[in-house]
């Protein structure tokens, strides 16, 4: 997702991970994560009439408002039978017998009764489904502010233990600290008509990140960081295992993201994040540095400093306390066609914060 400023190996650019950064959501679009902050719930469906409401409606009312039988016997003709004798008839047999066959005994004593038929054979307490929230729907910005960049709070950004791509820390409230998840590019979209011709997909059943696909266009993985940048700068880089087929060359680009070397938009919501100003097509311009690593069907861990990172743009190496995205690109060169497509099956682990 990154682009490369000195190689023939274009990379797409950060779109899906600044959408997902500054949405502060793990849309599916983005590798169908679902690492999100809490948010308010929007109830458009009503209480309804069943329930609490039946208890005080029971008795001479019942004809409105009782169980399903009850609407038949219940309230005006009730009201000639009701009254002293159909007290003695009510009580506690009544409670019993509520509902359906409560319709030839009903009267001031049917309250008991009336409240447990018309809770069970209401359905208008559901919730209404026009109240939740639309994942498809385009994300706006509820203010537009700078943002202070979250520090990691350990060491481990993810073993995948969770048989998820999402990464939280263990506090209460998560979401104000750094978290974040996977993702991949192409991929398939429930928000889209026209799905890709070569999508990737990732799963985590294994407690691994397990990419697999077939290559026939600019293609890739990496790692969205919210709730705004990353300040890791109290780490000298990162380092995760890694095995597997990624194609004919076994490399991988990897790149990281910063602040700086991400392209200014009008619709950041926090503007901080993304300074660089690309006033040309230049493929150097706005560019993360990156570094090109060789992978083998023997797992290896990799260990990448941030000053092994060149070829960024205006940054040559990432700054470490404005990362916004990590990524891994794989091999597609200008010239090469949907003909040249391969396939690629290959696992990523324990990424982890080099001290």
């Amino acid at each position: 997702m990154l682009q490369s400023a000195k190689s023939n190996t274009v990379q797409k650019p950060l779109a899906v991970a600044v959408a997902c950064l500054t949405a502060g959501y793990a849309m599916a679009a983005c590798g169908n994560s679902s690492s999100v902050a809490p948010a308010p719930v929007v109830a458009s469906g009503g209480a309804g009439t069943g329930g609490a409401t039946q208890a005080q409606n029971g008795g001479a009312s019942q004809s409105a408002t009782g169980g399903a039988s009850q609407s038949a016997t219940g309230g005006a003709s009730q009201s000639a039978t009701g009254g002293a004798s159909q007290t003695a008839t009510g009580g506690a047999s009544q409670t019993a017998t509520g509902g359906a066959s409560q319709t030839a005994t009903g009267g001031a004593s049917q309250t008991a009764g009336g409240t447990a038929a018309g809770g069970d054979s209401q359905a208008g307490g559901t919730p209404g489904a026009a109240g939740a929230t639309d994942p498809c729907a385009a994300k706006t910005c509820a203010s537009t502010a700078n943002c202070t960049a979250s520090p990691a709070t350990q060491a481990l950004i993810s073993d995948f233990a969770s048989n998820s791509g999402d990464f939280k820390s263990a506090d209460a409230e998560w979401w104000t600290k750094l978290f974040g998840a996977t993702f991949v590019y192409p991929a398939l979209d429930a928000c889209v008509a026209t799905q890709p011709s070569f999508p990737l997909t990732q799963n985590f059943s294994d407690a691994s990140w397990h990419v697999t696909g077939t290559v026939g266009t600019y293609s890739g993985l990496g790692i969205w960081l919210a709730p705004c940048m990353a300040d890791l700068s109290a780490y000298k880089g990162i380092s995760f295992k890694i095995s597997g087929n990624v194609g004919p060359k076994g490399t991988l680009i990897m790149g990281v993201a910063t602040a700086g070397t991400s392209k200014a938009t009008t619709t950041t919501c926090s503007p901080n994040t993304a300074t660089c100003v690309d006033g040309t097509t230049d493929a150097t311009k706005c560019a993360g540095a990156t570094k090109t690593i060789t992978v083998t069907s023997a797992v290896q861990t990799i260990s990448v400093l941030w000053t092994d990172f060149i070829g960024g743009y205006p940054e040559t190496s990432p700054v470490a306390n404005s990362i916004v995205g990590l990524s891994w690109t794989l091999d597609w060169v200008w010239n090469n066609t949907a003909a040249n497509n391969y396939a690629v099956d290959f696992v990523i682990d324990d990424i982890t914060l080099v001290p």
